[in-house]
């Protein structure tokens, strides 16, 4: 497939916070993001993103060898939703159409479809206005004639607690996909024990001090490159530890996704993280998506149940969700401190740039805040950004001036919304 169009639609109130500072399809689930996950399956295509405009800086930065926003996408085009979890299955149904343009749906929802020629100029006008939609789509394929349409098995996210659920299950997926179980690539420390090695991936470079207990009873574990686990932790899978990150003292408990360079020690359970975060100390997170760059201090702990025991609902701002789930923990977004002790409900949605002393958290914190002990406060500009080029720092890389425009141009958003409030 020569050109692959990845697409944000415009129905992603589910992900917020964490797409504030990314596309959807960078977001994590199991090992990969949605992209990754494309591009590990489709290395050699030429990529076409389009998403919303605000996040052009940042997300070309990150990819700069992809084309961004064009109109220019070739004349044979496979056309991917964001959200999709692409997987061999879905990838072998789209050869077996040949050549021919189709559709995949899966209910109501796109997967993804191929268009050629001159039919693609309507399609791309609307994913670059950033007005396309399932049922758009749909539509035009309908009313079309010679077009194939076709409902596939495959899966669509659609919101930050779905990924949360499922991520012990895409985990299991992806590592199948990547096919190195068995492959221990580094040395493991005296008195250390891998069990079930066969779903065992450890990479170059990763040190294994002794005392360390990695189980894949039930489920495989994948550590990258370059990463340090200390003595004393137990690693359950499913569970991935991407290149670099440290693991100190604690319990890594089943379907968890550390991201790159992170530090985490403690209890952890069911947990997403993106990369470069720090959890060194002991205190429990379970059941939770955690952005980039935060930061717990010792002793924070989410819930992730109720202690009725009732599905959990979460306060989106303009509406409730049920997300019919009884284990969900916490929504965090980037550039979050959190102070010594802090306590989280269960089902709590804390947007970027929040620093929190003591308790006393609303179920729904807005960006940039200043809590402390339940009084709310908002962050002075250049004070967030000025810890934030040092935390930055503290791992030898830097904000971008892009990174900059984009969390300047979000804080006076949420400025003007709080003063109208």
């Amino acid at each position: 497939m020569k050109n692959i169009v990845v697409y944000e639609d415009i129905e992603e109130s589910g992900f917020n916070p964490l797409d504030q500072l990314r596309a959807v399809f960078e977001l994590k689930a199991g090992m990969f993001s949605f992209l990754e996950r494309i591009f590990f399956l489709y290395p050699e295509a030429r990529y076409h993103l389009f998403y919303r405009e605000q996040l052009k800086g940042v997300v070309r930065q990150r990819y700069q060898a992809f084309f961004h926003n064009t109109l220019n996408v070739g004349l044979d085009t496979l056309f991917i939703n964001g959200k999709v979890l692409f997987s061999n299955e879905l990838k072998q149904e789209i050869e077996s159409f040949g050549d021919d343009e189709f559709l995949l749906v899966n209910g109501d929802k796109v997967i993804c479809f191929r268009l050629k020629g001159s039919k693609l100029p309507s399609i791309v006008e609307k994913i670059v206005s950033q007005k396309i939609t399932d049922k758009f789509v749909i539509s035009h394929f309908r009313q079309e004639q010679g077009y194939k349409v076709k409902s596939v098995e495959a899966k669509r996210v659609e919101s930050i607690w779905q990924i949360i659920k499922e991520n012990g299950s895409i985990l299991v997926d992806d590592f199948n996909m990547v096919d190195k179980g068995g492959l221990v690539l580094s040395n493991v420390g005296n008195n250390s024990v891998l069990t079930n090695e066969p779903d065992i991936y450890i990479g170059k470079n990763t040190q294994i001090a002794p005392f360390v207990h990695i189980d894949a009873s039930k489920g495989p574990v994948y550590l990258g490159s370059g990463v340090e686990i200390k003595s004393h932790v137990l690693i359950e899978g499913p569970a991935f530890i991407d290149n670099g990150a440290k693991i100190y003292p604690g319990y890594i408990r089943e379907n968890t996704s550390i991201g790159e360079n992170c530090r985490i020690g403690g209890e952890v359970e069911g947990t997403v993280f993106l990369a470069n975060t720090n959890k060194y100390h002991a205190g429990f997170v379970g059941h939770s998506y955690i952005g980039e760059w935060v930061n717990f201090g010792a002793m924070t702990t989410t819930s992730d149940l109720k202690n009725n025991y009732k599905e959990i609902v979460l306060d989106l701002g303009d509406c409730e969700c049920n997300t019919g789930t009884k284990m969900l923990g916490s929504i965090i977004g980037d550039h979050c401190k959190f102070g010594i002790g802090t306590l989280i409900n269960t089902g709590t949605i804390i947007g970027i740039g929040v620093n929190v002393v003591g308790s006393k958290i609303p179920k729904r914190v807005s960006p940039f805040s200043w809590i402390v002990d339940g009084q709310r406060d908002t962050f002075l500009f250049e004070k967030f950004l000025e810890t934030a080029k040092i935390v930055v720092a503290r791992r030898n890389k830097e904000l971008l001036r892009e990174d900059v425009s984009l969390l300047e141009q979000l804080f006076s958003k949420t400025r003007l919304v709080l003063k109208r409030s």
